[in-house]
């Protein structure tokens, strides 16, 4: 999957508010060692360096096209070019951040300990997913491609179909049955954005 810069700063205003609200409930006054995983283009990731102007930030994300628009302004973050599912920090951190990235990987009962195990004594992991799997648009995309939507013939490659039947991210209670015990506190919410779109094909878009 290639991802496109300007494609993805059309909607930066849908996508900001999830991230800040996040952010803006992470408890550490003062982290050293902040981590971004799924940085994108950085826009947030900024917001680390202002909050915590001492704190060393790194910034992870596969995508080059990404990585390229977040380096052309300059700064003191440190972006890098990696697969989260290899990743390892290159020290402790007291924050690792992940808005609207982990539920593009798999095995989450194995991806958010490790996570976590990462972390500093007293440090953080936040991370926003969407809960997409019940809406319309993702049933609807998921019937279409198993009988054209009309009982008929299976649409797409045998892999895009498993891909879609996926169930992305799971309610919030298997999160808590799964950090709770490695966890000195856990704050689990759902939050429910609705946007209004324009235009021709605005959901497409």
């Amino acid at each position: 999957m290639s991802w496109d810069p300007r494609q993805y700063e059309k909607f930066a205003d849908h996508r900001l508010r999830a991230a800040l609200e996040l952010l803006a409930r992470v408890p550490l006054a003062s982290p050293q060692v902040v981590v971004d995983l799924g940085c994108g283009n950085g826009g947030v990731t900024r917001r680390f360096a202002q909050r915590w102007p001492s704190a060393r930030v790194y910034a992870i994300d596969r995508s080059r096209e990404m990585l390229d628009r977040a380096r052309a302004e300059p700064g003191g973050i440190r972006w890098q070019e990696a697969d989260i599912r290899d990743w390892v920090p290159p020290e402790p951190p007291d924050l690792i951040y992940s808005n609207a990235t982990l539920h593009w990987l798999d095995d989450h009962r194995e991806l958010f300990p490790r996570l976590i195990g990462y972390l500093r004594a007293g440090g953080c992991l936040a991370v926003q997913m969407p809960l997409s799997w019940d809406l319309p648009s993702h049933r609807l995309m998921r019937e279409t491609l198993a009988d054209g939507g009309s009982g008929g013939q299976p649409l797409g490659t045998p892999e895009l179909r498993a891909s879609m039947a996926r169930k992305w991210v799971e309610r919030a209670e298997h999160y808590f049955d799964l950090l709770a015990g490695s966890t000195r506190s856990l704050d689990i919410w759902e939050s429910s954005y609705l946007h209004v779109l324009t235009g021709e094909d605005a959901v497409l878009e």
